[in-house]
């Protein structure tokens, strides 16, 4: 073997040692769309009810998981909310009515 073979196998090694990742680097990550597909489900309270598992599901490949999971957390918290709250102006929660008698 020649050894400018040998000087490039090595420092690919210590490359892939060093970054922890084997992948080509032309794949990106995804961490910030998946913020933002995060925060746009609080605009769109039932969308949001349904995007945030598939959210959560994808995040454990992302760099930023953490941050990930707090948008999610915060969303889901505000959908949750937002049906409530028009679910219960649909059915009367909290409606009291009072009548006097003469």
């Amino acid at each position: 073997m020649p050894l400018e073979y040998f000087l490039n196998e090595q420092s690919d090694e210590i490359v892939t040692f060093k970054t922890g990742v084997d992948s080509p680097k032309d794949e990106k990550d995804e961490s910030f769309n998946l913020l933002i597909l995060t925060l746009l489900s609080c605009l769109i309270a039932p969308f949001g009810l349904f995007i945030v598992p598939f959210i959560l599901k994808v995040k454990k490949k992302s760099t930023h998981a953490k941050l990930i999971l707090i948008a999610c957390l915060f969303s889901m918290t505000i959908n949750l909310f937002v049906v409530y709250s028009v679910v219960g102006d649909y059915l009367g929660f909290g409606t009291v009515s009072i009548e006097y008698e003469e």
